[in-house]
């Protein structure tokens, strides 16, 4: 992997840490506040619509107080004072003086049900609180009441005259909580509020109460898409009338996933952004310099007499490699004008040849790697050879007695025969680094390449040898799925060339063989063994290629079968189910299809690419 790729992986890595830490905080701490703060504003607000309709009893109870004392003369010109218009004035649905066999009473409620049913239903509340309480029931009430024509709020205030140990009638005030009104407690709260009695309750309804009576005077849920607020009211008794319901909007909690999603987003295109820049800044600052000092490498490589110096600028790592380099041009130049002299004098000049040949393939292998190209000339034999160009120096005068008679100079050509095999060694390990860096290379060049021309190009049919091209696939496997002692067996016998879409049918058949090199390494079998075969069947109307990849690897359960072309399943451990709905889309657009079969798990499968070729003589033949 090229250090642009490691930079731009680890930026990817921080920038999803980051984003994914900005998500989680959002989630598990932002988040859950603001619904705590949702949760407590829906509980003040239905506590809002109770109080609202504690403080209507309230205030029908200081009307009743207000009324008391001269309530007897509302009805001495036969209730005309009491005409719908001063009951609308004073808000009352119900004006009435009831006593114990006799009643007056004017009123402005709608609907069917009897007065009579009405007046007894509130003469029961006056003798059911004598009844429970004989020593304070002359005095006076409020609260709420069901009656026959509806919820009600309803205050009761005693007649006692002075004199009197019990009162013998009683002012009674009521106003309608109907629908209407309902509405304008809505309105006036900015709730969309909903008052039902204990009969009307529905499921949910009974499931609020049931928190209600556990839990307290207040309960929310908040298993719906709006909160729904709940609050029990109850009538002049103490049981319960009415359960009042508040709906609220979730606009905190859409906030808080807005916000999530926004932090998300804006991580998404600070990565995006850092990206560009880190691009942009290896492009100019980095690979462009290493571009220079590849070109340079090459050019030494090949003229070592005719290269000048790169004189790279900077002060960085690079640059300094480059001066390194040129140094090291330098001085082997100069060695290699010294071993050359020597060698015509000494009839050896093969020799150095052959060495500074070897010398100069060291340094075209900067091109792959400088790392192992500084490496590999710390460790040369060059210097050494400086060691004996300087004895050579010393005895330039009598050369041909120190090399005949001198211990040193008998030893001096063998030295230079081995220091060359070992220059040779160290180009062929250098050659083996460059052959197998170029390859992956490549290799990834291929797999972009061919994504690119996926993307942006029609088909393009060209005479394809079925057989090579199925070694090409093996080999663009092999490097990134190695299992080690898998057994191939080719069947592939010999095929003429036939007219396909090659770039499609190598990415077909390189997905198939991913994924039996996979499910045999996954198998952990001793003898996996992989099985390629092709051949064409002739047709009249037209003639069809079929490629199939068997493995004896672990198998595919048959529940599975039906799934493992759908984009996203994958049965392996890091798979992204991917490799099989590309190939099997990348089929259908060949005209052909895959298909699939295994014994089970454990007894491997067999994928088979079966395609339509195009006639001969097609337009689209391209050579």
């Amino acid at each position: 992997m090229s250090l642009r790729s490691k930079l731009s992986l680890f930026v990817l890595a921080v920038s999803a840490i980051l984003g994914t830490m900005s998500f989680a905080v959002q989630q598990l701490i932002t988040a859950p506040g603001f619904e705590r703060a949702e949760i407590e504003g829906a509980r003040r607000d239905v506590s809002r619509c109770a109080d609202a309709i504690a403080n209507d009893v309230d205030g029908l109870l200081r009307l009743a107080a207000a009324i008391g004392p001269e309530a007897e003369s509302w009805f001495d010109d036969n209730g005309r004072s009491l005409a719908d218009g001063a009951l609308q004035q004073m808000e009352l649905d119900l004006f009435a003086l009831i006593g114990g066999n006799a009643h007056r009473l004017r009123d402005r409620l709608t609907g069917t049900a009897p007065r009579e049913q009405l007046v007894q239903e509130l003469r029961t509340a006056i003798i059911g609180r004598r009844a429970a309480e004989p020593h304070h029931y002359c005095g006076p009430r409020a609260g709420l009441m069901m009656t026959s024509a509806g919820p009600m709020a309803v205050a009761f205030w005693p007649l006692c005259g002075p004199g009197r140990v019990e009162c013998g009638e009683w002012l009674v005030l009521g106003r309608a909580w109907g629908a209407e009104k309902i509405l304008a407690l809505g309105r006036r709260t900015m709730l969309s509020v909903s008052v039902r009695g204990m009969e009307e309750l529905t499921r949910a309804d009974g499931a609020a109460l049931a928190h209600l009576d556990a839990r307290g005077s207040v309960w929310v849920d908040t298993s719906r898409k709006s909160l729904h607020a709940y609050t029990l009211l109850r009538d002049v008794d103490g049981a319960p009338a009415l359960l009042v319901q508040a709906e609220m909007p979730r606009i905190i909690s859409q906030h808080a996933r807005n916000a999530a999603g926004l932090a998300l987003g804006t991580s998404v295109v600070g990565t995006v952004v850092l990206m560009l820049v880190l691009w942009w800044l290896m492009a100019h600052y980095v690979v462009k310099r290493l571009v220079r000092l590849t070109e340079h490498a090459v050019r030494v490589g090949r003229e070592p007499e005719h290269s000048p110096p790169l004189d790279l600028p900077g002060r960085d790592e690079i640059a300094t490699l480059a001066r390194e380099i040129d140094h090291m041009v330098a001085q082997l130049a100069e060695l290699r004008s010294r071993t050359a002299e020597t060698a015509r004098r000494s009839g050896r000049a093969d020799v150095a040849v052959q060495m500074l040949h070897n010398v100069g393939n060291i340094l075209n292998s900067v091109n792959v790697s400088a790392s192992v190209v500084s490496k590999t000339l710390r460790q040369s034999e060059a210097p050494r050879m400086r060691e004996a160009a300087a004895m050579l120096r010393e005895r330039q005068a009598d050369l041909a007695t120190f090399l005949s008679s001198d211990e040193r100079g008998r030893q001096l050509p063998t030295y230079l025969v081995e220091s060359a095999q070992v220059l040779a060694e160290e180009r062929e390990a250098l050659l083996r680094e460059v052959d197998r860096l170029s390859q992956a290379v490549e290799h990834i060049r291929a797999i972009v390449d061919g994504q690119q021309v996926h993307g942006a190009a029609p088909p393009m049919l060209e005479r394809v040898d079925v057989a090579a091209a199925l070694e090409q696939a093996l080999a663009l496997c092999e490097p990134a799925l190695r299992c080690p002692g898998v057994t191939i067996e080719r069947r592939t016998r010999s095929l003429a060339p036939v007219l396909l879409d090659k770039h499609r049918f190598l990415q077909i058949v390189v997905n198939l063989i991913s994924n039996a090199l996979a499910a045999l390494r996954a198998s952990g079998r001793s003898d996996p063994r992989l099985t390629i075969a092709a051949s064409v069947l002739r047709q009249p109307a037209s003639s069809r290629l079929i490629v199939s990849i068997t493995d004896n690897g672990v198998g595919i359960p048959p529940e599975n079968l039906a799934h493992l072309f759908r984009l996203g399943f994958s049965t392996r451990s890091g798979g992204r189910g991917i490799g099989l709905h590309s190939a099997a889309n990348l089929a259908v657009e060949m005209g052909g299809v895959i298909k699939v079969r295994s014994g089970g798990k454990g007894r491997g499968a067999t994928f088979a690419l079966d395609t339509r070729l195009a006639p001969e003589g097609s337009n689209d033949d391209r050579q």
